[in-house]
């Protein structure tokens, strides 16, 4: 088996860290970390990556890069996550600090380093890759997959009736990604609710062990927890949604996938009642973008969980 070459795209809070540390301890070459303004603005993003890397022992390199939407004003989650992004946790300052290249040249840099041999996970506001498409259309040629959080298929949105956190933060950079032409799979919001949420009682191996990443990982989850508890998530939930870490696991091993369509996605930026809402169809003449996972095992998901934080 061939080694992983794997970037990490994020607006680092709540499940973002799980998804770091779950790519950080699987062995997998880890070449970088890049930050992008979402969940909580990029700074905050970039210093939640490093404490996270810290905490699992790797010095993975960190780059900086969008602290704002392609053209819209930054709508941040920290109503979720606490305004640190990490449960209101007050973690130190991490030792290290980011490289000084700004993310979106890294992105560029790396796929020409690892040309044909590196993965993307994209976790977060897609503004970083798609400046890196914009400034190099030829980037997806040289990127072995693309893997996206994003969208929903079959469910209203988290943020809107309508939209995914992601595609509505930056409609416009979820909709040049997924029209430039990258091998792409998209884990979409109900997926991740159906086979990514786990209540409580599903958490009791963590809550229950007293692992000192366990400890982290609650800690950091604290903020969302309470806010799934009292229905601000309006999924009547004890416990938490895992898209970004599900979306790990499912990189690290395929066969969490149990079922995919192939579909064209767009997204729509225009309407403002709409905005970031993910049109799927399944036309034979359409031309299909993604492949959009409908279905994962979330019993190997717990599995890979539990395995990290043990």
């Amino acid at each position: 088996m061939n080694e992983m070459n794997l970037l990490i795209d994020t607006d680092t809070a709540g499940d973002d860290v799980t998804s770091i540390m779950m790519a950080g301890l699987s062995g997998v070459n880890l070449v970088g970390v890049t930050t992008v303004a979402g969940n909580v603005p990029v700074d905050l993003g970039t210093r939640n990556a490093l404490i996270t890397l810290e905490k699992i022992g790797r010095d993975v390199p960190v780059y900086s890069g969008a602290a704002s939407p392609l053209l819209r004003k930054l709508v941040t989650a920290q109503y979720v996550h606490g305004n640190d992004g990490m449960g209101n946790s007050n973690f130190n300052d991490p030792l290290r600090t980011n490289k000084m290249e700004n993310a979106v040249n890294k992105i560029l840099n790396l796929s020409h380093e690892y040309k044909n041999e590196l993965i993307i996970c994209a976790q977060a506001p897609l503004t970083n890759i798609a400046l890196a498409v914009i400034k190099d259309r030829t980037l997806p040629e040289r990127i072995k997959h693309l893997y996206i959080m994003g969208g929903t298929y079959r469910h209203s949105g988290n943020i809107t009736p309508a939209a995914e956190y992601n595609f509505y933060v930056d409609p416009e950079a979820a909709n040049i990604v997924l029209n430039a032409g990258f091998k792409c799979t998209l884990l979409p919001w109900d997926t991740c609710i159906y086979d990514g949420t786990l209540n409580m009682e599903e958490l009791r191996y963590v809550t229950e062990n007293n692992s000192d990443l366990s400890k982290f990982y609650l800690n950091v989850n604290k903020s969302g927890i309470e806010f799934n508890n009292t229905n601000g998530s309006g999924l009547n939930l004890n416990g938490l949604t895992h898209s970004d870490s599900l979306l790990m696991s499912i990189i690290l091993d395929n066969s969490i996938i149990e079922e995919t369509i192939r579909a064209r996605m767009e997204i729509e930026y225009h309407s403002e009642t709409t905005r970031g809402f993910s049109s799927v169809t399944q036309n034979n003449d359409e031309f299909k973008n993604v492949e959009i996972i409908i279905k994962a095992n979330k019993n190997k998901f717990m599995a890979k969980l539990r395995k990290i934080l043990s």
